[in-house]
């Protein structure tokens, strides 16, 4: 399903993490609605021009661009470095940025699109889940605003290690509310079963 937005735009997606509460499991692989929790958020960004996907060689991409971050297990802020990398300088397109544990994340990505290309004076668009926080891996951030991010973070001790509220510190960023739950991730496996069943209900 690709996304009718006028503005161009890029796609990173991380899936790098030790699944830690998931018992070790690769969460990208993890099946929701029949499908890797992966394929789902790489539909979310269909429309991309280029997608990369952060992870590392276990994990399947379904034919996307893969890199991972040096060293590996560095983090979001790391592995947001890596991706951007990956996807140069070219043009001053928007970025997506999305976990690879949001199989819903398809609900808001046209809306954060929309409230960037809305919005002239802002870095990025971030959605506020339900419980009032930033989710910083469902966002929409301007390529310049957030390469000028990662150079001052590797400037000031690198990105590895380093949290995405530190890279995100000098951005200014617009809220957008999350009113369908597209935030719900999969980090437990009680979290993966609701999941699964909303996916179900949504697709029968």
């Amino acid at each position: 399903m690709s996304i009718d937005v006028q503005q161009p735009f890029d796609a990173i997606v991380l899936a790098g993490g030790e699944g830690i509460r998931l018992e070790g499991a690769d969460k990208a692989a993890v099946t929701v609605g029949g499908r890797p929790m992966l394929a789902h958020v790489l539909d979310a960004v269909a429309g991309a021009r280029r997608t990369v996907v952060v992870a590392p060689p276990s994990v399947e991409t379904f034919g996307v661009d893969r890199v991972q971050e040096v060293p590996p297990l560095g983090g979001p802020a790391a592995g947001l470095a890596a991706g951007l990398a990956h996807l140069g300088q070219d043009g001053g397109a928007a970025v997506v940025v999305l976990a690879c544990d949001l199989p819903l994340a398809g609900g808001l990505v046209p809306e954060l699109l929309a409230v960037l290309a809305r919005d002239a004076g802002v870095d990025g668009a971030v959605v506020v889940d339900a419980g009032g926080r930033r989710q910083p891996l469902l966002a929409v951030y301007r390529a310049p605003a957030l390469r000028s991010a990662v150079a001052r973070l590797v400037a000031s001790g690198g990105v590895s290690g380093a949290s995405m509220r530190r890279l995100l510190e000098p951005m200014t960023l617009v809220e957008v509310p999350d009113p369908t739950g597209a935030a719900q991730d999969a980090d437990t496996w009680d979290a993966v079963a609701e999941l699964d069943s909303i996916i179900a209900r949504r697709t029968t």
